[in-house]
């Protein structure tokens, strides 16, 4: 007894150690057993982004605000980025399910929300799915600021010299003084101007007066215009027929047909017929010279 109380101390510390170890074990044990269970009933979805945006293994994944899952790995694809998650899911998702990568909060931090769809036909979460990044609130800041840098520059340029603003200015005040040039001008001739309106109106009123009392011989002339436009048309049918006349008789010329064509073309004939005229010349000169020879006067 004496020996086993002199070891008491360094027994209970190793028991208590011991006890230690065996709930730690039991709690890791039961932990990686809840794990283990809770992922056989999830399911595995690969997601195809544009940017990871900062995601990164761990993230909590949420279906309809409820975190159901966690991001297993992010990896560079050759569209983008590659992020395999494990979800819970108790029923289907709609083909028009949307995937978005958010801020988790302002203090930072990001997830991965599944917000499902309307539509009546099931996602196929076997093949790769498409998800988008929502703009969070530093890039709504760097947006803001980009804009605003170029909103100075934009008002640097406007405010500077020659530039806009200063060349609306002059524009203005050429315009103004234009139109106070503009009211000297007729004030200084409004007699002249309102003259020359009544002259005007003066003179329309004369031409209304004389097509009114010609209204009747413009009517006739309008009425015969389609009468002589018909006479132009028959005298223009009767020259192509004469013209086509022609043509016909220059044809029959050129072939030498006709009489007139036979002419023209036989030399035997043009020869004889220069002959008789010739003989018929020598005659009518032999007539003159000797008129005795071929006349005889008896007196009885």
């Amino acid at each position: 007894m004496t020996e086993f109380h002199k070891n008491k101390k360094s027994t209970e510390a190793r028991v208590g150690l011991i006890l230690l170890l065996a709930f730690f074990i039991l709690i890791a044990g039961y932990a990686w057993l809840t794990n283990s269970i809770k992922k056989s009933r999830m399911k595995p979805l690969t997601i195809s982004f544009a940017d990871a945006a900062r995601l990164e293994p761990g993230d909590s994944v949420y279906l309809r605000g409820i975190a159901k899952g966690l991001v297993e790995e992010v990896k560079l694809s050759e569209k983008g980025v590659s992020v395999k998650c494990l979800v819970e899911l108790k029923s289907e998702l709609p083909l028009d399910t949307k995937f978005l990568i958010k801020e988790k909060s302002m203090m930072g931090g990001h997830l991965l929300e599944i917000i499902p769809g309307n539509s009546g036909k099931p996602l196929d979460i076997t093949n790769t799915l498409s998800g988008e990044v929502e703009p969070g609130l530093f890039a709504v800041v760097n947006q803001a600021s980009t804009l605003l840098t170029d909103f100075e520059q934009l008002l640097w340029r406007l405010n500077k010299d020659e530039g806009m603003i200063q060349n609306l200015e002059e524009t203005a005040q050429n315009a103004n003084k234009l139109m106070i040039e503009t009211n000297s001008i007729v004030r200084d001739n409004k007699e002249t101007l309102i003259l020359s309106i009544n002259n005007f109106s003066s003179s329309i009123n004369k031409i209304n007066f004389l097509l009114s009392q010609n209204v009747e011989n413009i009517d006739q002339t309008l009425a015969t215009i389609p009468r002589v436009i018909k006479d132009a048309e028959e005298t223009l049918n009767d020259l192509k027929a004469s013209i086509s006349e022609f043509q016909q008789i220059t044809a029959m010329v050129n072939s030498g047909t006709g009489t007139a064509g036979k002419l023209l073309a036989d030399d035997e004939l043009y020869i004889s017929l220069r002959n008789t005229v010739s003989e018929a010349d020598s005659l009518l000169k032999d007539i003159k010279q000797n008129p005795k020879r071929y006349l005889k006067i008896s007196v009885f």
